[in-house]
């Protein structure tokens, strides 16, 4: 997932040298809300990951 969120951020500071601006908003909102899934399921694979012995 973090792989998809570093594409797209790259999308979008190509698109946005290039003046493609609508393109470039679009790309950087995907980003930011894959990354924030990532954030997320990070954290609850910390807390679910840990196995009492």
């Amino acid at each position: 997932m973090l792989r998809w969120t570093i594409t797209f951020i790259i999308i979008a500071l190509i698109a946005g040298v290039l003046g493609f601006g609508g393109i470039a908003g679009a790309s950087a909102g995907i980003a930011k809300i894959l990354f924030f899934i990532f954030i997320v399921l990070f954290i609850v694979s910390l807390f679910m990951g840990k196995k009492k012995i």
